[in-house]
């Protein structure tokens, strides 16, 4: 393997590693702040005013801080992840691999995922959430609770979006090993069957 193409795999496969993780840390984050809130039964002096439970409304506080961490990790690992690719792909002249041709229908679902949730889904959730905040910290407890509903609509597909980006991920990852240790035209220059095959 070409040396550029090696070092461009070993950045894709450490950006997409932590892609992963990240992932997975915000669903652990979230999984464990919720149930530590309902069960601790809090009470926020800045939403003093607030008549309804404040344990969701204090662990989407700090879990929308978690996501904006997470989409930040994401942006960067696409950019990053997808130009490592090209590079890879180009060095090793590997375009018609099968490999690569799951690990580009594997990224572009990845990109058009999270593009959907940072574009459209992400800021609506906010707006709802930000005026959640507002109305409870108001005493508006009928408006916070309508804006917490609207929020509480988009949940399930946020959680869809979040899961399918996650098996985007590992797909590229567990693909980007299988592509990597491939034979390719310039590992086996004899044996070009076998390269057309990798």
């Amino acid at each position: 393997m070409p040396r550029a193409a090696r070092f461009a795999e070993i950045v894709h496969q450490f950006v997409v590693g932590i892609w992963i993780g990240t992932l997975i840390m915000g669903a652990v984050v979230a999984a464990i702040i919720f149930p530590t809130m309902r069960e601790l039964s809090p009470h926020f002096t800045r939403f003093n005013l607030y008549t309804s439970d404040h344990a969701d409304l204090g662990a989407g506080f700090i879990q929308a801080r978690v996501f904006a961490a997470v989409d930040l990790v994401q942006f960067v690992a696409l950019f990053v992840g997808l130009l490592t690719l090209v590079v890879s792909v180009g060095a090793r002249k590997a375009i018609r691999f099968k490999s690569t041709i799951i690990r580009s229908i594997l990224m572009g679902g990845a990109m058009l995922l999270f593009w959907y949730q940072f574009f459209v889904l992400a800021p609506r959730m906010d707006r709802n959430a930000i005026q959640y905040w507002q109305a409870a910290q108001a005493g508006d407890t009928v408006s916070a609770d309508a804006f917490r509903e609207a929020f509480s609509a988009d949940h399930p597909t946020a959680t869809r979006t979040f899961g399918l980006i996650g098996v985007c991920a590992v797909g590229l990852f567990v693909c980007g090993a299988w592509s990597a240790t491939s034979r390719t035209e310039h590992d086996q220059p004899d044996d070009p069957g076998r390269a057309a095959s990798s």
